[in-house]
């Protein structure tokens, strides 16, 4: 009990450091949140719902899509973590709630890799992973409470419990249905190594594919009764937004060759350059192994990449599948033989080629996007220092506090 105690800790405690690195580089804009005259955000959205999750008064064009997510406002309401934007309490609720949901994600992320790899190799992924969208979104936009499906995501890593599995699934894909991009990269994770028998895989990953069934059957039966007014006053509008993402957004582009570039470039930026260690993966698998598990995983791969392109913002959607890189990980420490340290330098190259690269919100690239100035077509994550700096010397900032 003891040790469990200490790995516990220990685990909380590489999640919160890996969270405060991350938090450095890639840090919110604070006078956007917190300014008296700066406009209103989401996470004015989300105080609202936070003082009754089931509210119908929010405004913007994602107020539809906000009425179904009701997991960080109930949860801030039952602490009574809910005030104006500038209040302690509602400080906690938006985005408290998120960091705390966040670093628990990392922790649960090193537990993960720590008892299947090594702990040198977790925690260099741990810190691996917190310079890409899994931390950058969370960390930068106040009222978008992405952690709340990564820590599920995390803990599925950890336990495949049917008890767990089911309420993270429920929960996951309640607070956001791209949830669902990860479970191809949770089942590979568990999908028994250097076994062939076909029949004995589908018997062990059968399980796993139910309880991820009973509890998107759970999600989807509560949406419902969202939509149509059993639980609060009902949901209009749903249906036609959908539409748009999927016929508008998605096939324009997954149908016009000429938007391949940017739309692969936007999606090279949800992990940057960590996307090497699945490319590398694929690599292995296809010259060592070339059996079920390649093939599902690489057109996981491409099905999700494609996935992405209903939403605008394809990079945040992407960070949902982050079990890509501990299953990554995972194959090559098993087929490449390399000694432990190789992989930890292999590893912390690519963590700092990411810090190299700027991170960046992109929504569109315009046709001629390289020859124009990139502040145009991209809002970068600032690191900590110029938003504190732009905070205490804006007359929006400090001296209205």
């Amino acid at each position: 009990m003891n040790n469990q105690f200490r790995i516990s800790v220990k685990s909380i405690f590489i999640g919160f450091i890996a969270w405060l690195f991350s938090f450095f580089f890639y840090s919110p804009r604070f006078i956007l949140f917190l300014g008296l005259n700066s406009g209103t955000t989401r996470r004015d959205n989300l105080l609202l719902q936070c003082l009754d999750p089931f509210s119908r008064n929010l405004f913007g064009e994602e107020k539809t899509q906000l009425y179904s997510r009701i997991i960080q406002p109930s949860i801030a309401n039952f602490l009574g973590w809910c005030g104006d934007r500038r209040d302690i309490l509602s400080m906690l609720g938006s985005p408290g709630i998120a960091y705390i949901a966040l670093i628990l994600t990392l922790s649960f992320f090193y537990l993960a890799i720590s008892k299947r790899l090594t702990k040198g190799i977790a925690l260099s992924s741990t810190f691996a992973i917190s310079t890409t969208m899994v931390t950058q979104w969370t960390n930068t936009h106040w009222g978008h409470p992405d952690s709340l499906s990564f820590l599920p995501i995390s803990i599925i890593l950890c336990f495949r419990k049917w008890w767990i599995i089911v309420p993270c699934t429920f929960i996951g894909c309640m607070n956001d249905e791209r949830f669902i991009l990860s479970i191809p990269f949770l089942i590979l994770w568990w999908w028994p190594a250097n076994i062939k028998n076909i029949k004995y895989i589908f018997l062990k990953l059968s399980k796993i594919l139910f309880c991820f069934f009973i509890g998107i059957l759970i999600f989807i039966l509560i949406r419902l009764f969202l939509t149509i007014g059993l639980i609060g006053p009902g949901i209009e509008g749903e249906s036609s937004n959908l539409r748009y993402l999927i016929y508008d957004v998605g096939l324009n582009t997954i149908l016009n060759p000429d938007r391949w570039g940017g739309f692969l470039f936007i999606v090279f930026l949800s992990y940057r350059w960590l996307w090497l260690i699945p490319i590398v993966t694929i690599i292995i698998m296809i010259r060592k192994e070339r059996s079920l598990r390649v093939i599902f995983f690489i057109v996981s791969i491409i099905s999700t990449i494609i996935a992405s392109s209903i939403n605008a913002d394809v990079s945040r959607t992407l960070a949902f599948a982050f079990p890509i890189i501990p299953f990554s990980l995972s194959v090559i420490y098993e087929n490449l033989g390399w000694k432990c340290n190789r992989i930890i330098r292999l590893i912390n190259v690519l963590t700092f080629l990411n810090i190299l690269t700027p991170g960046a919100k992109v929504y569109h690239l315009p046709k001629d996007w390289l020859s124009r100035n990139p502040l145009e077509w991209a809002s970068p994550a600032l690191p900590l220092p110029i938003n504190l700096w732009r905070w205490f010397t804006s007359p929006n900032g400090f001296s209205t506090w």
